[in-house]
């Protein structure tokens, strides 16, 4: 008689979002080779944190050790300015061998010194003329990279892959919306410094920039015009003004307006360069919320007003199946926005 002996199967690598306000982490195990949740974590930084790299490792290694994950193997992810992502149409000789094209042609793509940058690619399938291959260049600058590394190792983990903040969220809306994906949707997700906007389409990620704004900015005005800590602001954000006196309660509503309506000019003003500079663009409908700084007390209906769109958030845990003995429905509801791009991370390999 055959004796089979079934070994248990390796979780996915998590994923770790390394925010500027908090860093999150989405750890995922395989059912029926379908991915569930398994962990998700987040700790909040100081102001500077995340410039000073042993800070922050020792911060990520205390979450590491608290979660009680044993895999040491993550994916994460580039963000900002230090990223360059660029479509580009090439004939099919080049992209059969994309190695020497880039030595000679990037220059012309990627606006940094190559000797400073990584620079990764990958095909997207023929080009619209006759021939060609549409192809997405990624770049990023070394320091920026090593730096994240750093962070990482440092706290004890392996990097797998580090990828970039949009592809994560591209994965994310893919996995949780795939009756969507054939129409083009927008993707808003507001950082602690930056956000990112994206137009998602047909699996891919067919625009997408960065913002300079974000929730701290709000918080640290708030606390210096209200003359109160950072931890306070941080709850009238969400929580709105509640019961401050009149003079107080007025200047955070105020606040707050000029918030969502700079936000809205922002955005609309990249909707109007993605239908006009992407081929064949169609406008979404529909405009999801994600980020810790999308968790603002009535963020959807006031952007959906300003920008006359149906404003939601994004459940990065819409088709994840949570272990109900483990996890709070109502608490994950509250935090999910703000898991996004983890959550993408970690889906990276843990989707056929």
């Amino acid at each position: 008689m055959a004796i089979t002996i079934e070994l248990r199967k390796k979780s996915p690598p998590p994923g770790v979002d390394l925010g500027s306000g908090w860093m999150k982490v989405v750890a995922l195990g395989l059912r029926r080779r379908k991915p569930v949740l398994s962990r998700i974590g987040r700790i909040p930084l100081a102001v500077g944190d995340m410039d000073k790299g042993e800070k922050a490792a020792d911060r990520l290694a205390e979450l590491w050790r608290h979660l009680g994950i044993r895999e040491k193997g993550v994916i994460s992810a580039m963000t900002g300015h230090a990223v360059i992502v660029k479509k580009v149409n090439v004939a099919f000789e080049a992209a059969t061998n994309m190695e020497s094209f880039l030595v000679k042609e990037a220059k012309q793509y990627i606006p940094f010194d190559l000797q400073d940058v990584y620079i990764d690619h990958q095909n997207l399938g023929p080009g619209v003329k006759e021939g060609t291959v549409d192809v997405l260049l990624v770049a990023s600058k070394k320091r920026e990279v090593e730096e994240r590394l750093s962070i990482l190792t440092r706290a004890g983990l392996e990097v797998r892959v580090m990828d970039v903040d949009a592809f994560a969220l591209n994965n994310c809306f893919e996995f949780n919306y795939p009756e969507l994906i054939d129409r083009p949707q927008y993707i808003l997700d507001i950082g602690g410094q930056l956000s990112v906007f994206c137009v998602v389409w047909n699996k891919q990620l067919v625009f997408h920039r960065e913002l300079s704004f974000g929730g701290l900015q709000l918080t640290d005005r708030l606390a210096k015009l209200l003359n109160r800590s950072r931890a306070e602001c941080e709850k009238m954000k969400i929580n709105g003004p509640g019961d401050l006196p009149s003079t107080e309660r007025a200047v955070v509503v105020d606040e707050l307006e000029d918030a969502v309506v700079s936000w809205a000019g922002e955005v609309r003003r990249l909707i109007g360069f993605y239908l006009g500079s992407v081929p064949e663009a169609k406008p979404a409908e529909t405009l999801y919320l994600s980020g810790g700084g999308s968790l603002l007390a009535g963020l959807p209906g006031r952007l959906g007003r300003e920008l006359e769109l149906d404003v939601r958030y994004l459940d990065p845990w819409r088709k994840l199946e949570p272990d109900p003995t483990q996890f709070d429905a109502a608490y994950l509801r509250a935090v999910g926005p703000q898991y996004a791009v983890a959550a993408g991370l970690a889906l990276r390999e843990a989707v056929p």
